[in-house]
């Protein structure tokens, strides 16, 4: 079993700048992110351009309809 495998689903820093002020200042936040390239220089076989910009397009449609889905058809 690899190491990623026995510390979680998803390894990133996406968020952690923001996450340690806004809880130092009692800030309440929110984070909606995507994976658009997992594991990019894991994989044994490299990752192309094409393969995370489709990813990318994929996420960002996913994205769109949790925030259409939230904030409402106005979005």
């Amino acid at each position: 079993m690899s190491v990623l495998k026995k510390l979680g689903d998803v390894v990133g820093m996406t968020m952690a700048s923001e996450a340690t002020l806004s809880m130092e200042y009692a800030i309440p936040y929110v984070s909606l992110c995507s994976i658009d390239n997992y594991c990019n220089g894991v994989l044994r076989v490299p990752l192309t351009m094409y393969e995370v910009e489709t990813q990318i397009l994929i996420n960002g449609r996913t994205v769109e309809a949790v925030l259409q889905t939230i904030l409402g058809e106005g979005f």
